[in-house]
């Protein structure tokens, strides 16, 4: 099994040839909150999501990371989100009523790609980013418009995802090794807030506060 090099199709083929706590961790902090912020490939499979979803939903939101822990090869262990069928997941998710997923994809050129059926959503955390000094874009292959999407399977049925380029990751940490994502650099904060002013624009227009 330990040459495997196919991504698991489910969660529950990962569970039967992967065991929790050496090969992956499943993480839920729940601040009793409308609002999930998810990384479902963190830690070694798409390096650096976890920690930025961590900083973005401390301490207001509910946060969910799923975490490879293996030491090489934590790719197989990317259940695509369309499919992505963990339980904790999936149970946070359906409690939420704003949704934010965050991934990574390959790519040299520092890109936050914004993707999700929650259009609005989309338009704000655009205007927070650009403002903040951020180049956004939407992926051709990373749109995030399937309805079952882990991030559209929240209450209303919509969400948003965001897609760091590998150059913008490289960016936000001395190092994209799991001893160099400890040390965050200027830009990591510098988006997290940004972030954050989106989530906290986008729960106001849901719940009608200002």
């Amino acid at each position: 099994m330990r040459s495997r090099v196919i991504p698991y199709a489910s969660f529950s083929e990962l569970a039967e040839n992967e065991v929790e706590g050496s090969d992956y961790g499943i993480h839920l902090i729940d601040a009793g909150s409308p609002v999930l912020i998810l990384a479902p490939h963190g830690g070694g499979i798409e390096p650096g999501t976890s920690e930025i979803a961590f900083a973005v939903a401390v301490p207001h939101y509910n946060c969910y990371n799923f975490e490879g822990l293996k030491r090489a090869g934590n790719w197989i262990l990317h259940v695509t989100s369309n499919a992505y069928d963990e339980p904790v997941a999936l149970s946070a998710v359906r409690k939420a009523s704003v949704v934010l997923s965050f991934h990574g994809c390959s790519g040299p050129l520092p890109v936050a790609y914004l993707g999700g059926l929650d259009v609005r959503f989309k338009e704000i955390l655009r205007g927070q980013l650009r403002t903040a000094g951020f180049q956004t874009g939407e992926h051709e292959e990373f749109p995030g418009t399937n309805p079952h999407n882990i991030c559209n399977k929240g209450l209303c049925g919509r969400g948003a995802q965001l897609e760091l380029s590998h150059g913008l990751r490289m960016l936000m940490f001395a190092g994209i090794t799991r001893e160099e994502r400890k040390r965050p650099t200027e830009l990591f904060f510098t988006f997290v807030a940004a972030v954050k002013r989106a989530v906290r624009e986008r729960i106001e227009e849901a719940t009608g506060r200002r």
